[in-house]
């Protein structure tokens, strides 16, 4: 399985093949997506706090695995009605695949990103934790960005 992982992220095209691909590649990519982007996720949620940190590293494998979702089922139709020959199950591996490079890649940064964090200077919590707010753009970059707007212009 190391193996593989090592082709996989030199992209040795020919070494990693779609024409038969098999149900366990799936899960081992799906753990590796995980793993890495679970930890890296990890390391930017302890910027604000260590509950943050849990959520982080909770919800950013769900959004990869929905972006993984998504463009599955767009590839896999473009795929089909442009005749290209890849099945759904091709297509939805070769986008499994590039999203557990990266989260392999993500999961690598992650020691760095915790450098970062301990040489930065600390945040001053104005908003408590929670994992789904009750107003949500209460206290946001995008309220920031609002409110430097209205300053110019108004």
């Amino acid at each position: 399985m190391i193996e593989h992982f090592k082709t996989l992220l030199r992209g040795e095209v020919g070494a990693v093949s779609l024409e038969k691909p098999e149900l366990g590649w799936f899960a081992t990519y799906c753990l590796a997506i995980v793993v890495g982007s679970s930890v890296y996720g990890a390391t930017i949620g302890l910027w604000r706090a260590p509950l943050q940190s849990v959520f982080t590293a909770i919800k950013f494998p769900l959004l990869i695995f929905l972006t993984c979702f998504g463009n599955g089922a767009v590839h896999g139709m473009l795929a089909q009605l442009l005749g290209s020959g890849l099945s759904f199950r091709q297509t939805a591996l070769a986008i499994l695949m590039s999203f557990a490079i990266a989260s392999i890649i993500l999961g690598g940064f992650s020691p760095i990103t915790l450098f970062i964090l301990y040489n930065a200077p600390p945040l001053s919590p104005r908003l408590t934790v929670q994992f789904l707010r009750d107003d949500p753009l209460r206290g946001n970059f995008y309220e920031a960005v609002w409110r430097a707007i209205r300053h110019l212009f108004l």
